[in-house]
């Protein structure tokens, strides 16, 4: 799709569903191509067919009111965009083995092993790569230069495929300007400008759809011996046991169809060769190719110049960019593999000893357990080398091997103190503690009380509290950083910086911008497109810590004999909690506060004042997670079970049994603490999606002989999809409805018959209705995603 250059007119703005986006009269025929200049309006917008013949896109009957790329219509071609015809979940293929070996060595000690090894296969097609594609007048000695957001790029007016229909309407584009609107009226016209440029918005299907596959293979052994001793000098009942576990993960992630993007921008910049300077007269060539003939230098993002026999401009084949089936002869220039290597690998080697000691006050004897283990992980990757070139592609980056361990003493102590009582059948407390030794990040202890009161048979209490540590992983601390392609609102854009309500923020934001050497009359020169950046690590990553307590009710009424409840209040805290900063807003803390932020500065640096058109644009980010967030949980886990046989109310007969079950959870409270600028503002998580306030799961099963069928339902209450208390005057943005997703309820059934004592059948149907859940919430996964489906197996024990 093209759009020709145009304004749309703001409404009035006291209506709040219609923003005002100025495209002003200095923009035309600049190479500044604000987002606000190019809205599909009716009469500005072409279609192409495949050939690249163009016709004007069919609205229907409409007018613009007045924001970009908002146009109320009626009839109409309707044709669709086409964007996804891949896989929405990828492909999967495992193969799995195991074995394991068990063996007596004495009457009191037994040796045990396992060995796992499996083979994965993953297929994720992708969308194909996307643009924006601009449009303007080159000088005679311009190439494409701004190709560093790998979306965006620019061709010439010139282009050898451009048709000439399009041409002409770019060349005799005359663009209405509009005032900005009022309280008291809509937007008002005050002139028209001659403005020479549109922009092109496509989707490379010829490229190919950028799968990723990978192969990824895991090994895994478990070895080791326990045993039991009646005694060991005054520690009764002695229980043992010595292990090593060893495992190595192994993953080749390969990428067939990356795109080589500044090869892209060199192949769509075709023109036509008018003297035959590269070879036959009239034939259509890359723009780089003619001028490196004619002894301009062409140079790359970093200012470094290609030499003419340099295969990114000597290899160039031109592409036609308009209609589809253009880059035919171009694909093998343009497209090239990456492939990645991974491997991570862990060695534990731990032991535990438990028993018994005294029993003082006839309660019961004090009970023990003590403990060590050591723990070793590594990681390392190693990605196709490439050099300088920039490709749009979702691998990470080489890491050398590198990986930390840890050394760990842990001990836990149970103590009776009342039993058969009265009010006190029972009644204990207990205590845990670890020690733990990290390369990486040094001690942590982490410690725990506990305790349990029987009053009466029917009913017991326990509770715990305690703090607990997570130290980083692997992966939190070493990954090496892959691309992201995310939109960053620029707060040095002058445009920005004029429309930012918050007067503190925008004082500050003109004071420290100014102190990045930007300028003033700076305007993000590819706003509303994606920034190119990585996503990594952090090596200075500090553990989490955690408080909690859980309160506990357990009911077994001896008036209804098989029943059981369970409730189990929780309340949980982390501090410190590993979040990652995006780069919208480590961009914004660079310049948002009183003063510069140094370490959110550098994490987005941007583009030098020797970059031409793209000078002072963030370019080449690094979001990676800090220790800055907390995480609030308090809810109640609830378990219900009863069993009983049908048949005894109808005169015993053997009519099988039945069991019944219900577990879920009510959810309280739910808050993330996540703005670094004001740590102590809570986000409410509870209600939204994936965090439904109640959930639970029913589950019948009825068995009689070796049949066994099961019913199962999963019931989720309705999550908030947008938060109505921030509607404000605007209750009218969407209907009633879409507020939230809805009740979700899913059903299965299942069935088992054991044929022999090894061997049985199973199968059964996941989701009978196919319930599909609300469209809105993506691929969230605490809804059902596949629909209705069925499975069929047979498991034999030998």
């Amino acid at each position: 799709m093209l759009v020709l250059a145009n304004g749309t007119p703001g409404s009035i703005t006291t209506d709040p569903d219609i923003p005002y986006g100025a495209c002003a009269s200095t923009q035309a025929n600049s190479a500044t191509f604000s987002s606000n200049c190019f809205a599909t309006n009716p009469g500005r917008t072409y279609q192409f067919r495949a050939d690249g013949t163009p016709f004007l896109a069919d609205f229907g009957a409409g007018q613009s009111v007045g924001a970009v790329n908002r146009t109320t219509t009626y009839g109409g071609s309707g044709d669709g965009l086409t964007v996804v015809e891949t896989n929405r979940l990828p492909q999967q293929k495992a193969e799995r083995f195991q074995i394991g070996a068990n063996f007596d060595v004495t009457d009191n000690v037994k040796f045990f092993s396992e060995l796992k090894y499996v083979e994965e296969t993953n297929i994720d097609i992708f969308q194909p790569h996307f643009a924006n594609v601009n449009i303007r007048a080159f000088g005679a000695t311009e190439y494409p230069n701004d190709y560093g957001a790998l979306t965006s790029f620019t061709i010439g007016l010139d282009n050898a495929y451009m048709p000439t229909e399009v041409r002409n309407a770019i060349l005799n584009n005359q663009r209405t300007i509009y005032g900005a609107p009022t309280a008291t009226g809509d937007s008002a016209v005050t002139g028209t400008v001659n403005d020479r440029r549109a922009q092109l918005r496509v989707f490379s299907y010829d490229l190919g759809y950028r799968p990723a596959i990978a192969d990824r293979n895991t090994t895994r052994f478990v070895g080791g011996f326990k045993g039991d001793l009646d005694s060991l000098a005054f520690v009764k009942d002695v229980s043992w046991e010595l292990g090593y576990t060893y495992g190595k993960m192994k993953a080749v992630n390969t990428e067939p169809e990356t795109i080589d993007v500044e090869r892209y921008a060199y192949s769509i910049d075709a023109v036509v060769d008018t003297a035959g300077e590269l070879g036959k007269a009239g034939a259509v060539v890359c723009r780089v190719q003619l001028l490196a003939k004619r002894g301009v230098q062409i140079k790359n993002l970093d200012g470094v110049a290609y030499s003419a026999n340099d295969p990114t401009i000597a290899n160039c084949k031109p592409s036609r960019v308009f209609g589809t089936g253009g880059f035919a002869d171009s694909k093998d220039y343009i497209l090239t593999k990456l492939v990645t290597k991974e491997m991570n690998e862990q060695q534990d080697v731990r032991g535990f000893a438990s028993g018994n000691l005294w029993d003082f006050w006839g309660a019961g004897p004090i009970g023990i357990a003590v403990g060590g283990e050591y723990r070793k992980e590594e990681t390392s990757a190693d990605l196709t080398d490439f050099g300088d070139r920039v490709l749009f592609g979702n691998s990470a980056g080489d890491l050398a091997k590198i990986g930390f361990n840890v050394k760990e003493a842990f001990g836990e102590m149970r103590l009776p103190l009342l039993k058969d009582k009265f009010l006190a059948e029972s009644l204990e407390i207990g205590g845990t503690y670890r020690y733990s030794d990290y390369s990486t990040i040094g001690v942590t202890k982490t410690w725990g009380v506990n305790g349990s009161w029987r009053p009466v048979r029917d009913i017991a209490f326990r509770f715990t509290y305690g703090k607990a540590v997570r130290a980083p992983t692997l992966s939190e601390l070493y990954s090496p950083p892959g691309d992201t392609f995310p939109n960053i609102t620029d707060p040095c854009s002058s445009p920005v910086i004029a429309g930012t309500t918050d007067q503190r923020i925008r004082n500050n934001r003109i004071k420290n911008c100014a102190l990045l050497g930007i300028p003033t009359t700076y305007v993000d020169p590819n706003p509303g497109f994606s920034n190119n950046g990585k996503s990594g690590s952090n090596p200075n990553l500090q553990p989490e810590e955690s408080k909690s307590h859980t309160i506990s009710a357990i009911i077994t009424p001896r008036w209804v004999p098989r029943l059981s409840m369970i409730f189990d209040y929780y309340d949980i805290k982390i501090t410190n909690a590993i979040s990652t900063l995006s780069a919208q807003t480590l961009a914004n803390l660079c310049v948002d506060e009183d003063a510069l932020n140094p370490a959110a500065c550098a994490a987005v640096p941007r583009r030098p004042a020797s970059a031409g058109p793209n000078a002072y644009e963030i370019d080449n980010f690094l979001e990676g997670p800090f220790n800055f967030a907390a995480l609030l949980s308090r809810g109640m886990d609830f378990t219900m079970r009863y069993n009983f046989e049908p048949g005894d109310l109808f005169g015993g007969k053997d009519w099988g049994r039945l069991d019944l079950g219900v577990t879920g959870n009510y959810l309280i409270r739910r808050q993330n603490f996540t703005n670094p600028t004001v740590p102590g503002l809570a986000t409410d998580i509870d209600s939204t999606v994936n965090n439904p306030r109640v959930r639970f799961r029913t589950t019948a099963t009825w068995t009689k002989g070796p049949l066994a069928l099961t019913w199962r339902a999963d019931y989720q209450t309705a999550q908030e999809l947008f938060n109505y208390r921030l509607v404000g005057a605007n209750g009218d943005s969407r209907p009633k409805e879409y507020f939230d997703t809805g009740s979700f309820l899913q059903q299965d059934i299942s069935f088992r018959y054991d044929v022999t004592e090894k061997a049985y059948i199973r199968g059964g149907v996941n989701n009978i209705f196919g319930v599909e859940p609300n469209i809105q919430t993506g691929l969230t996964d605490n809804f059902d995603l596949f629909g209705r489906r069925f499975n069929l197996g047979m498991n034999i024990r030998f």
